[in-house]
This record gives C-alpha cells, structure tokens and sequence, in this order.
C-alpha cells in the first residue's frame, strides 16, 4: 500500500510503502517500477537472525542496471537468534548510534535517483536460511518520466 506524504507538485510526490517480508532466508528487494523516477529517503526493516552462523552484518545496496553503485554499511554485527531493527536514512555522512538497543542507525547518500527496473534493498554478509527480514517500510521520493 502506498501512502503519499506529499502532492504531486510538478510531478514529483513523496511517498511510503510498507511491503511483505521476502521469505525466509531471502533478502528485501525493492525495485521502481516503470514509468518513475525514485530518490530513497529511507529504508526501515528488522532482521530476525535465525539459529547458528555466527554474527550478521547488515547493509543497503542500490543496483543500476547490473551493477551495485552505492552501499551503506552497518558498523555493528547482529548475533545469532537476536532481532535488530535496522534504519538507512539519505542525507547522513556517518552511523550514529542514539543509544537505542537492537536498533542501528545508517546513513546513505542522499540525491540517488534509480530509475524504472534499478533495485535498492538489504545485503546481509553471513546470510543464513533462518534469517527473516520483516516490518519493512520505506519512503522515496517520485518523479513520473514523460
């Protein structure tokens, strides 16, 4: 379901979406659809890391055509059978850490435009079959192509 924050002045809207998980073990993969124009302004998931593997660490990757061109990477490792939420946040040089427990904060160039089929989402290095990303939501800005 999409919820439009702003109006779409000159052809350019903000918008969220909250979308349903990947399955087990799969990673969240967010791709524009035809016919837009998107800026991600942030991306907010939790991870439940399953059973065995050792630590997770977390990342959002942007792909234009075939190729990964940006990715913000978390500082800190997630634990097996722990849940984090994770929050990616354009316009943010650095991590911050607020403080907040199983909760971390990253920044991620602001101004990426990804254009119909480009793709954004999470990288989990040490992925395993348990994980489950969930409570994923996101917000973007948009600009319909003529």
């Amino acid at each position: 379901m999409i919820q439009e924050l702003s109006t779409n002045l000159h052809g350019r809207r903000l918008a969220s979406q909250i979308i349903v998980p990947p399955a087990i073990g799969d990673e969240v993969i967010i791709t524009v659809p035809a016919g837009r124009i998107w800026e991600p302004f942030t991306l907010h998931a939790e991870l439940a890391a399953g059973v065995g593997g050792g630590n997770r660490r977390a990342m959002l990757i942007f792909t234009v055509g075939l190729a990964p061109c940006a990715m913000a990477f978390c500082h800190d490792t997630q634990a097996a059978t722990t849940t984090n939420f994770y929050h990616f946040l354009a316009g943010y040089h650095e991590y911050f850490d607020f403080g907040a427990i199983n909760e971390t904060y990253q920044g991620f160039p602001r101004g990426i435009l990804l254009a119909a089929g480009d793709q954004f989402g999470t990288q989990l290095i040490n992925i395993q079959a348990t994980d489950q990303w969930q409570n994923i939501a996101f917000s973007y800005f948009e600009t319909l192509t003529p």
